[in-house]
């Protein structure tokens, strides 16, 4: 078979192949391309052969040039790459797979346009932060008739002590205890306000640094102390007796247990024993925060489905189906877990977090 005729039969078969198609040299230069990839990009296929991908592809390190130059450089005989290419205009994604032949010395290259597909992945990825957003401000909203009682309270408590400043001066212990009432509520208007800020904030951004985590969830859990009573709910927290400090992104983690507690709460509102219970563990090089509530378990059919953006088990309008999975994105963050103990009678969340964040990048 004669050289020109074994030329013709290859670009026949290429031409037959859906998506780009180029042969390229080790030393960077085209050796052919198949029909489609000629016309996308004005190349004369008769030409092409021997030319620089760097004077046809534009500028010398392009993304599709410095990806070829990369895998000759290797070691791989086989590769993948997604790059984003400019055409008349337009910006086109394409998801490149790539084969050595003749001992390394030449390469098969071809892209599949996947330009629609990344589109509809940066609309779900805006439709997500959308209803992100629009969960955390329906939780504030819903937060805030809250925030108006549970801070009504304490400061009733230091009204009434201050009146009676003046009667307590003539009695040291009377005094005593008044200051005392002072003291508890001014901490419990704190905790609020302290848990307040920290569902206003993202968090995202913040570095990593030490910070006592049952003190957060003690400020959580006062937070949430009205949406518990309005459910009927009996939170318990029983205080660990060993150090509970780890490095994290304290406002993140702070939204965490804020969810967890407010989902298990509404999950149990309906059933005849009403209660959630928050105990954490200390497993040496980590922390574990079981969160349980009466409620039986998670059915086995949505076990797999229940940290999924979107999915939810609520009602419609009550839910957005954002919370768990982005939890779950915290702590893999954190380089921790969030996860279902299927072994338990109950509902049951175990949330497993390194003290240390030395090797996870912050």
């Amino acid at each position: 078979m004669g050289n020109e005729q074994t030329e013709n039969q290859f670009s026949l078969i290429i031409d037959l192949i859906p998506g780009y198609v180029s042969w390229i040299s080790a030393d960077l230069r085209y050796l052919g391309v198949n029909k489609a990839l000629a016309e996308a990009f004005g190349f004369d296929r008769k030409s092409i052969a021997g030319t620089p991908l760097g004077d046809k592809a534009g500028a010398e390190e392009d993304p599709f040039c410095r990806e070829v130059r990369e895998f000759f450089q290797s070691a791989q005989n086989r590769t993948s790459f997604t790059i984003c290419l400019k055409t008349a205009g337009k910006e086109i994604w394409h998801l490149v797979e790539a084969q050595k032949y003749s001992n390394g010395s030449e390469a098969l290259f071809i892209g599949i346009d996947i330009s629609e597909q990344k589109r509809m992945e940066i609309l779900l990825q805006e439709e997500r932060e959308r209803r992100a957003e629009a969960s955390r401000l329906a939780g504030l909203g819903e937060m805030a008739a809250s925030i108006a009682h549970e801070i009504k309270t304490p400061l009733g408590v230091l009204m009434a002590s201050a009146d009676l400043a003046e009667e307590a001066l003539q009695n040291p212990e009377k005094a005593r205890g008044h200051l005392e009432k002072v003291q508890k509520s001014a901490d419990r208007i704190l905790r609020i306000i302290r848990s307040l800020q920290a569902s206003l904030r993202n968090g995202e951004n913040d570095p990593f640094a030490p910070a006592d985590l049952f003190s957060i969830l003690q400020d959580g859990a006062e937070f949430a102390k009205d949406h518990f009573r309005r459910h009927g709910v009996e939170l318990i927290l029983p205080k660990p007796n060993f150090n509970t400090s780890v490095e994290c992104r304290e406002t993140q983690l702070a939204q965490v247990f804020l969810n967890l507690m407010r989902n298990g709460a509404e999950a149990v509102s309906e059933l005849p024993k009403k209660w959630m219970r928050v105990e954490v563990l200390d497993e040496g090089s980590a922390l574990v925060f079981s969160f349980t509530d009466s409620g039986p378990g998670i059915p086995l059919e949505i076990r797999d489905r229940l940290m999924q953006p979107f999915f939810t088990t609520k009602g419609p309008g009550k839910g957005t189906g954002l919370g768990l999975s982005i939890s779950k994105r915290i702590m893999e963050e954190h380089g921790g877990s969030l996860s279902i103990d299927e072994k338990s009678p109950h509902t049951r969340f175990l949330l497993r977090l390194p003290k240390s964040q030395a090797k996870i990048p912050g």
